[in-house]
């Protein structure tokens, strides 16, 4: 069982169910590496702002990083998602939005579908979104290319979304 599926049995809130989900696909390393799926130097679990070739971090800097990017996601899905969601929905797209960037959940046609009360079908974003063709490609490419890894994640999101952890 994934650390963030046990966090939700648990009950957690939805700040440490994200943090747990964001742990277990980012995982957490001390020293800088480019990432060439996000194009970006990367530290910790998934920092990228300010990192440079050669730094490294502490666990307690790695801890304060990953606090920092999850406010930031957080407050834009309180900002752009006005529906009731359970914990797990709002971990979801929490997540979401620390992978992908606030655009993920504002402005979209998740922040559209789960503002007008289609709750299930926002969380289906995240994996049924469609390109500008019309082709199901959820949030899953990047450099224009698909990435299974986050396809993967994209459908752990999508069904913690849907309360299907258990």
């Amino acid at each position: 069982m994934k650390r963030w599926q046990k966090l939700a049995l648990s009950g957690a809130g939805a700040a440490a169910i994200a943090a747990g989900m964001s742990m277990d696909w980012e995982g957490t390393v001390h020293r800088a590496y480019f990432d060439r799926v996000g194009h970006a130097w990367t530290i910790c679990t998934g920092h990228t702002r300010g990192v440079k070739p050669g730094d490294t971090a502490t666990d307690a800097e790695c801890q304060a990083y990953l606090q920092q990017d999850q406010a930031e996601a957080r407050a834009a899905v309180d900002r752009c998602i006005h529906a009731d969601l359970t914990e797990t929905q709002r971990a979801a797209f929490i997540d979401a939005a620390f992978n992908l960037g606030p655009g993920v959940v504002c402005d979209s046609t998740l922040q559209h579908l789960a503002n007008s009360g289609d709750v299930t079908g926002a969380c289906l974003q995240l994996t049924d979104a469609l390109d500008r063709r019309g082709n199901r490609t959820g949030w899953a490419y990047a450099g224009g290319q698909f990435v299974q890894g986050l396809h993967n994640r994209r459908v752990d999101e999508r069904n913690a979304c849907l309360g299907y952890f258990r």
